[in-house]
Parts: structure tokens; sequence; C-alpha cells
């Protein structure tokens, strides 16, 4: 019951904060998207209701709420338009699926995600914003990390393993946390209380943990690179190394002679009937995509040819997001989901680069505390940009042979990637505005910013002079 009264609770404090800012709103919707507490506490939760679906009414109640301040300042940026083309072209698959109630079942959910997306990206306008929704990724995998160590450590389950979660099976799940997994790392390394530093790093061994007891090779390799990938970029330097230091004596002491069979069996392909089964799969969604190129079969409507095709049983899914993707809605949706991954991977390298710049900018004056705190955050934006990074890094390469879709987290990278240099962006004027002040108080000779004439205000009512 308690659980229930939580999930009311939150649901309810969102409601209420809407009316000051919708970044409420979308951060429950993510939070919820991304613990799904109905497989957790299915127990104590009524069955039919979908605390998602109410939070996504939320969000585009709190987009409406706000719509003149958000629609009238809004950056178009390159996301936007690929949302809307992804959209376009998987309800022009659904209607020409070979089964329609199956791709409508599949392309609800889908829909409601790019819904979402969109209105995010209207939403969240700040450093703080993207902040806030980074962590709170750090924190919701961290609890979810916890529950399944929990169950192995105190009742001996693995209940994830056998049963997945969340509609995923646990190659899924592996994926989901190694998203998390650099990004968690990243926030150890860049939050500044000694606690904040310990939590990160705690939900951080916790994701790790259960990316290796769900025994998926792809999880495993994909968490890896990510976390490679982090710490190669990371700077300063012995900060990256003593974290690399600790990630490999924790990594040999957690994983146990069988984890590190599973994962150097990858090295005996050709052998290995999962792997085999694998590329037959990538085989017949080529040959799909050969035979539908346009629209593809149907979102979710190519298990029904895969064995046709040459895959090793009905019903087989194409072990792939990019193929998937190209048979079930043709290979210009293929492409576009691949432009919103890279457009989203060259936007936060280029926001970490920018606040990277303009810490190191000589010219650029602080010593005061809200200049202090400014330096503070874009440190933490540029740290933080580069976990997501990471995690991005993680899903893109696990996605190769993985098949997860339809999975919130991957496009709440992609949203805040699409939100970070606006962002940005505002954070730097704020900061030349309040750097000018403080140039001016600096000197005496200079009038204070309301004694300053200001060149567009219009003359005052008067006589005319006379020139003669």
């Amino acid at each position: 019951m308690h659980h229930l009264i939580f999930l009311a609770a939150m649901t309810l404090l969102a409601f209420g904060g809407i009316f000051q800012d919708a970044i409420w709103a979308v951060l429950l919707y993510y939070a919820l998207s991304t613990l799904r507490p109905q497989y957790m506490w299915a127990w104590s939760l009524p069955v039919d209701l979908r605390w998602s679906m109410i939070a996504a009414i939320l969000v585009c109640a709190g987009l409406m709420l706000h719509s003149r301040r958000l629609l009238g300042t809004t950056r178009i940026t390159l996301t936007q338009p690929l949302f809307l083309a992804y959209g376009v072209l998987l309800t022009l698959s659904c209607l020409g699926a070979f089964d329609p109630q199956l791709a409508l079942h599949w392309g609800i959910d889908t829909y409601k995600m790019l819904l979402v997306a969109l209105a995010s990206t209207l939403i969240i306008r700040t450093l703080r914003h993207v902040r806030l929704l980074a962590l709170m990724i750090v924190a919701m995998l961290g609890y979810l990390a916890w529950y399944f160590n929990s169950l192995y450590f105190f009742d001996g389950r693995l209940d994830f393993f056998h049963y997945g979660y969340g509609g995923l099976d646990r190659n899924g799940v592996a994926l989901v946390l190694a998203i998390g997994f650099p990004l968690a790392v990243a926030a150890a390394l860049s939050l500044p209380r000694w606690w904040h530093k310990a939590l990160a790093g705690a939900a951080a061994l916790l994701m790790g943990h259960a990316i290796m007891l769900s025994y998926s090779r792809g999880g495993m390799l994909a968490a890896a690179v990510g976390v490679a990938w982090l710490l190669l970029r990371y700077r300063p330097r012995y900060k990256a190394l003593g974290m690399a230091a600790i990630c490999l004596v924790l990594g040999t002491i957690l994983a146990g002679p069988a984890v590190r069979a599973r994962f150097l069996s990858t090295a005996h392909y050709q052998t290995d009937g999962s792997a085999q089964a694998r590329f037959e799969s990538w085989t017949a969604a080529w040959h799909m995509i050969e035979d539908d190129p346009l629209l593809g079969k149907g979102i979710r409507n190519s298990n029904l040819f895969s064995e046709a095709y040459g895959a090793d049983s009905y019903g087989r899914a194409i072990h792939s997001v990019y193929l998937q993707i190209g048979a079930d809605c043709g290979l210009p949706a293929m492409l576009v989901y691949i432009a919103i991954l890279l457009t989203a991977l060259i936007n936060l390298a280029r926001v970490r680069s920018q606040c990277l710049q303009e810490l190191d900018d000589p010219t650029v004056s602080g010593g005061t505390a809200r200049m202090e705190n400014s330096d503070e955050l874009l440190r933490q934006s540029a740290d933080l940009a580069l976990g997501l990074e990471a995690g991005l890094v993680a899903f893109m390469l696990g996605a190769s042979f993985l098949s997860v879709e339809v999975v919130e987290l991957p496009w709440l990278v992609c949203i805040l990637a699409s939100a970070l240099p606006a962002a940005l962006d505002r954070h730097l004027d704020w900061r030349q505005r309040e750097d000018g002040r403080q140039a001016r108080r600096a000197r005496p000779d200079v009038a204070p910013d309301h004694d300053l004439p200001n060149p567009m205000a219009r003359p005052l009512p008067g006589p005319a002079l006379s020139h003669a």
C-alpha cells in the first residue's frame, strides 16, 4: 500500500509543480519510464493503471500552460524535425503493415515516446534542467540495480536473468543499465560534495554488478566500451587514471569465473549457437529490407517473416535495433533513427567543448559567488555531457546486436543532447552580462547600469527645438 501512496504523492507533486515549471512533469515521466514500478511493485499497485501515461498527460498539460513563454523563445534544432520525420515514417509503415493491429499495438508506445520527446525538447531550457534529469537517470537506475542486487544477495534470486524486467529480456535490461553506468561514473567524478560522489559511485558499482549478473555479453561489452570512452576523454587525466584503476580492480573482484567465461566466449562466435542465430536474423532482416525498402513489413511485423527469410525459428526478433527498424519500417526510418543518434552524439561533444573553453577563457572575470556557482555548473555540465555521450556510445554499440528500440532512456539522452546547446547559449549570455556588470563596478568612472542611457529608448515628448 505504501508504494501506491508514494507514486500517488509523486504524481500529485508533479501536478502541482507544472503550474510553476513543466520540467517537473518531464522528470516524473522519465523517472517512471526508467524505473517501471508497475513491474517492481506489481503486488501492491493497480493492474490497469498506467502511471507513465498519466505523466505523459501532465507533460502535455505543462507545455500548454506555459506555451506562450516556451514556444515564443524556442530554438528549432535538427533533432525536432528528425523526430517528426521518424513519426511520419512509422505512421506510413503502420498503415501498410501486414498485420495492422500488431503494428498499432507496438506503434502506440512509440508514438507516446515521440510525443513526450517533442514536448520535452521545448520544456528543457536550462543547464539545471539537464543536470536534474541526468542525475535522475543515475538515481533511478541505481535504485533498479539495488533491487536486482538485493534479490541476488539476500534471497538468492536472479529474477531478471530468468524472466527479464519491465517488458525487456536480460539483454535489454543490461543494455539500459549500460547507458547509465558511465553517466554514474561521470557523476561520481564531477559532483562537488563527498556524499554526492559516494552515492553516485555506489550507483555505478551496483549497475556494474547487475550487468554482470545478467550474463549478457552485449551488455557487458557495451558498458566496458562506454566507461572506456568516458575515461579516455575525461580531464584532468589523473582523475581518469584513478577511476580506471578502481573500475579495473572492482571489475576483477566482482566478475566470478562464470561471468569471465561468459564474456570471453564472445571470441568463439564461429561455434556459438547464440551468435550464429544473431547472424541469421541479421541476414533475414537485410533480405526483408531489400524486398520492402521504403516502408518495411510494418512495426514489429518482421518477426512474422523472419523464419521465411532465413532465421532459425518462427517469431525470431531481429537482434539489432537498426536492422529491426529497417525490416519493420523501411530503410528511410532506419537512416533517420541513426541520424537522431549521431546528431545527439555531435551535440554532446560540442557542448562539452564549449563548456571547457569558457572555463579556460582568461578574459572572463570571477571572484563573486554567482560566477563561482556558474563555473561549478559549467564543470558539472561538461562532465555530465561526457557521461551522456559515453552512455549513448554504449547504447549505439549494444543496439548493433540487441533489439530494444521501445525504451525511453535512449530517447531521453537524445532529448538532453538537443536541449543542451540552447541551454548553454542562454547561460553564456548571462555570464557575459554578469561579467560586464562586474567590470563596470570595478571602474568608478563608469556609471552603473541604471544610469547609462538606453539607446533604444524613445525621446520624451516636449517642445520642438528651433535651429534658427
